[in-house]
C-alpha cells in the first residue's frame, strides 16, 4: 500500500471534529485505572504464590500479561446482546528454565497450583488451552501455561513460546510478546513515513498521540463487532481485526481518521482479494489467524466492514447532539452511547460556566460565548439519559 503523499499531510496534528466522541467511547469501553491495578495486584499475588512452589521453582516461572491486556485495547465485553461488568484478562505462566513433560503433564502442574491458591483457588476452572481465574464483579483472568519454544528461538524468535492443547494434547506455537512488539513498531514506522513524508519534524507526542489513535480504532471496531454479531459463529476473532487494523494504520493522530482511513483500507482489500484471503500472523507468517474463514463468513466480514465503513461515514455528517448521540448507539450501543455523550455534556457546561468553548463544527479557535448563549449551548449538550433514543 502506498505511503500518503505529503499533499494530503499538510497539517499531521489537527484533529477531527469527531476525536472527542470517539475517545469518550473508548474511555468508556475500556479496562478503567481502577480496575487495571487491581487485576495487576491480583497477577502479582498469583506470580508469587506460583513462584513459591519448590516442584516449580527450578522451572523459573514468570507470569506476564498477553492480548488486548498487554496492548491497552481491552474492550468491555458483551454476550446474548448485554453488556458485561467482568472483563477477559489474559496472561501467560511461562516456565522459563524449560519443560520436558508432556503438554498435558504441565497443563496439569499450573492446574494444581493455581486450584491450591487459598483465595483465587475456588474461582478456577480448567479450559482447552488456559485456567481461568473469575473475580466476581470485575474480571476473568486466563492463565495459559507455556514453555519456551526452542526450535523457534534458535532461529531468532526469542520470545516464542509453546502453549499445551488439552484437545489435541499437543503443543501450539505462540509468541504474545513478539506480537505486540510488532503492534507498536508498526505504529510508530508509520508515523514517521507520514511526517517525512510532509516534511515535518516528529516530537514523542506525536507518536503517543498516534499509538493512542490506533488503540482506539481497535476497541471500536471490536466493539462494533461484538454489537453486531452479537457472539454468533462467524464473528471476526479479536487478533484478525487487530492485525488488520495495525497493518492498515498510516500514522494518523486523529482517532476518526485512523479509523475511517483503516477501515477503508481494509474493505478495499477483502474487495479485491480472490479467493478466500489469509491474514498471516506478522511474527509468524507460517500461522493463517483467518484459517477458519470460508466463503460464508468471508462474506459476513465483508458485509460487516462495509457497515461499519457507512457508520462512520453517516456520523460525519451528525449535526448537534441529538444526532450524534443517536448514531454513536447505533454503532456502539445506546447505553455506551449515552455515557459517552455525558462525558461530552459535562466538559461542555464545564466550559460554558467560564463563557468559553471550542467552536467545534468547522472552526478550530477558541471562541467567547457570551453568558445568554452558553445556557442554550450547554442546554443542549446536556448529558443524554440512560437509553433513551436520541430523538430518532
Amino acid at each position: 500500500m502506498q505511503t500518503p503523499s505529503s499533499s494530503t499531510t499538510h497539517d499531521l496534528r489537527t484533529g477531527h471534529r469527531l476525536d472527542e466522541h470517539l475517545d469518550d467511547v473508548a474511555e468508556v469501553l475500556q479496562l478503567d485505572d481502577a480496575r487495571r491495578r487491581a487485576a495487576e495486584l491480583a497477577a502479582s499475588e498469583l506470580h508469587a504464590w506460583i513462584q513459591s512452589n519448590p516442584g516449580l521453582q527450578p522451572h523459573t516461572p514468570l507470569l506476564y500479561p498477553q492480548g488486548s491486556f498487554l496492548i491497552k485495547t481491552t474492550v468491555r465485553p458483551r454476550r446474548d446482546g448485554r453488556d458485561r461488568d467482568e472483563f477477559d484478562l489474559d496472561m501467560v505462566v511461562e516456565l522459563q528454565g524449560g519443560w520436558t513433560g508432556t503438554p498435558d503433564q504441565l497443563f496439569e502442574r499450573i492446574w494444581d497450583r493455581l486450584h491450591a491458591h487459598p483465595t483465587y483457588g475456588r474461582y478456577a476452572t480448567k479450559k482447552r488451552r488456559c485456567v481461568c481465574i473469575d473475580f466476581p464483579g470485575e474480571f476473568h483472568m486466563d492463565v495459559l501455561p507455556a514453555r519456551p519454544d526452542a526450535d523457534r528461538r534458535k532461529n531468532g524468535h526469542h520470545t516464542a513460546i509453546e502453549v499445551p492443547d488439552r484437545k489435541l494434547h499437543d503443543w501450539k506455537e505462540s509468541d504474545p510478546r513478539s506480537f505486540a512488539a510488532w503492534f507498536e513498531r508498526r505504529c510508530r514506522e508509520r508515523i514517521k513515513e507520514r511526517f517525512v513524508s510532509s516534511s515535518m519534524s516528529l516530537l514523542p507526542e506525536d507518536v503517543e498521540a498516534g499509538l493512542g489513535a490506533l488503540r482506539k480504532t481497535v476497541q471500536l471496531t471490536k466493539r462494533h463487532r461484538d454489537v453486531i454479531f452479537n457472539g454468533d459463529d462467524d464473528v471476526p476473532r479479536s487478533i484478525v481485526l487487530t492485525t488488520l487494523l495495525a497493518d492498515n494504520y498510516y500514522g494518523r493522530r486523529s482517532t476518526y481518521l485512523a479509523l475511517r482511513d483503516s477501515v477503508e483500507r481494509i474493505d478495499a482489500w477483502a474487495t479485491a482479494t480472490n479467493g478466500i484471503p489469509r491474514v498471516l500472523n506478522p511474527v509468524n507468517e507460517e500461522e493463517n489467524f483467518a484459517e477458519a474463514w470460508n466463503s460464508e463468513s468471508l462474506q459476513e466480514f465483508c458485509r460487516f466492514i462495509r457497515r461499519f465503513l457507512a457508520g462512520l461515514h453517516e456520523l460525519d455528517q451528525a449535526r448537534g447532539p441529538q444526532e450524534l448521540g443517536r448514531l454513536l448507539g447505533v454503532l456502539f450501543e445506546e447505553d455506551v452511547a449515552a455515557m459517552a455523550m455525558k462525558k461530552y455534556g459535562e466538559r461542555q457546561a464545564e466550559l460554558f460556566g467560564r463563557n468559553e468553548a471550542l467552536y467545534e463544527p468547522k472552526d478550530k479557535g477558541r471562541i467567547v460565548v457570551p453568558s445568554a448563549t452558553a445556557a442554550l449551548v450547554s442546554e443542549s449538550a446536556r448529558a443524554v439519559p440512560r437509553g433513551t433514543n436520541f430523538g430518532g
